[in-house]
Parts: structure tokens; C-alpha cells; sequence
């Protein structure tokens, strides 16, 4: 069985290093380690210039989720898995995952826990996320992309791709077109990756008043695409989604809690 995992970067040359290694680091050695960088202009090229077995792409593309349906066409492993270029895999996780889709073939995909470093990988804290509850998808993203490992057949089978119309919840979206496909996705209990927090991150920056707008309005899109409930993409709507969100986010917390 082969893993292929798929790394969009732009100019992501201080942490690329760690994230490529962490993946050649690991106990599993069928992988291929696919990466489509737009144009940096850091010391992103120098950097995968060291890495002869890498596959690299220097191209233009339309963001994160164009980069990553491009990388799906290219990819030629039974499991694939998302790495964002400044995250980065635990130590020998590969074979257990490996082993768990063996193990388990009607499984399509799996997800795990996960650490929060900062710039410096500094352990920040450990996140422990939901078990899979598919309704519960279209409301809150619990699902943690850099520890999402699916079987390549799901998204060939289903013609899935990554909407590029999405800048904030292209994941989510994503996770709820494969989730309409199958329900057979499973949390393992086991930090799969660490995800980072800096201030280049996507995450992080600070959201103006026309991105807020942007990003309620594809919190909104994906609700009325994925649930029975439909909102207006105008202020009232807005107002419900937030406490809709606030709600689903409470009864995550209480399962959790309750280990239910």
C-alpha cells in the first residue's frame, strides 16, 4: 500500500525543511511526497532543491485548494494524506495508519488528534478532537486537515475536488462532499501531527470587515449545501450562523466531556 501526500507551499521556506522530513523520517517507506509551490520567491527552491525524491511542481495557481486538486491528479497512492507546509507529522505514524486501512478495508478514511506548536515548536497544547458525527460536519469543522488520511478510491470514484471558491472552509467543504459519499471515517486516538500557529498563517490573520463578511457568507454556503437548515447570506443570517456554530460547538465539548 502507498501513501502519497500532497503539500501546497507558498514562500514557505521557513518551515518546509521540517514538514519534508517529517515525512522521510517516517517507519513506511512506499511513499510519494508530492509538492506544487506557486512561484516563491524565499528559499523555498533551494530548499526542495536538497530533496532528490521529492515530486515538485513550480506553477501558478488559483490558491490552496488549486494546488491540492492538481496534486490529486497527480497522485498515485491508495491512501493520501494533506500537509500543510508548515505542519508537520509525528514520528512513526505512517504504519499505523498503514495498518489500520489494512486492517480495516471498509474504512475510507481516518483522522486523528493533534499538537499546537508556535514558530519555534514550541509545545503549545494538545488537542483532542470529536469522534465522527457526519451531521455534525456542515456546522463545525472537527476534522483536522494535516491529520486526514482518505483512500484515494473515494475521491476518484466520486469525481471529489476542492471548491477553489472557498479561501476559509475549503476543508470543510471538502469533508462534507466526501462524507455525502460515506459515512465509513474514523477518529484514531493518536496525535497524528502538530499544526502551527504564526502569524503567516492563514489562521492567523486578522480579519477585516469584508473577509469576515466572506468567510460567514461560506460558513452559510456549506450549511444550506450540507443540512437541512437554510440561511440568508445577509445580516440576520450571519447572527443565526453564529449561534448555530456556538451550539454545535458546546455539544462537541459535551460529548468530549462525557466521553458519550
Amino acid at each position: 500500500m502507498k501513501i502519497s501526500i500532497l503539500t501546497p507551499s507558498f514562500n514557505s521556506g521557513k518551515y518546509i525543511d521540517q514538514s519534508i522530513m517529517s515525512v522521510l523520517d517516517q517507519d513506511f517507506t512506499n511513499i510519494e511526497h508530492i509538492i506544487s509551490d506557486n512561484y516563491s520567491v524565499d528559499e523555498t527552491h533551494s530548499i526542495l532543491k536538497k530533496y532528490k525524491h521529492l515530486k515538485v511542481y513550480i506553477k501558478k495557481d488559483e490558491g490552496q485548494s488549486d494546488a491540492l486538486n492538481w496534486m490529486l491528479k497527480k497522485s498515485s497512492g491508495e491512501i493520501i494524506g494533506w500537509l500543510n507546509a508548515d505542519d508537520y507529522y509525528s514520528p512513526n505514524i505512517f504504519k499505523k495508519i498503514v495498518k489500520y486501512f489494512i486492517d480495516n478495508p471498509n474504512v475510507d478514511a481516518v483522522y486523528g488528534n493533534y499538537n499546537i506548536v508556535d514558530d519555534k515548536n514550541n509545545y503549545l497544547r494538545n488537542v483532542n478532537v470529536l469522534r465522527f458525527i457526519s451531521s455534525f460536519l456542515p456546522f463545525i469543522c472537527f476534522i483536522p486537515s494535516t491529520t486526514f488520511f482518505f483512500r484515494s478510491r473515494i475521491i476518484k470514484k466520486n469525481k471529489i475536488n476542492l471548491n477553489i471558491k472557498y479561501f476559509y472552509m475549503m476543508d470543510k467543504d471538502f469533508f462534507c462532499q466526501i462524507t455525502k459519499k460515506t459515512k465509513n471515517i474514523v477518529k484514531l486516538d493518536k496525535v497524528i501531527a502538530s499544526f502551527r500557529i504564526h502569524n503567516d498563517a492563514k489562521t492567523s490573520f486578522s480579519l477585516n470587515r469584508n473577509s469576515k463578511k466572506n468567510f460567514y457568507f461560506e460558513g452559510i454556503d456549506i450549511i444550506n449545501n450540507y443540512s437541512l437548515f437554510k440561511l440568508r447570506k445577509d445580516y440576520s443570517g450571519i447572527l443565526i450562523y453564529k449561534f448555530i456554530t456556538f451550539f454545535f460547538n458546546i455539544l462537541s465539548f459535551l460529548i468530549k466531556k462525557l466521553k458519550l
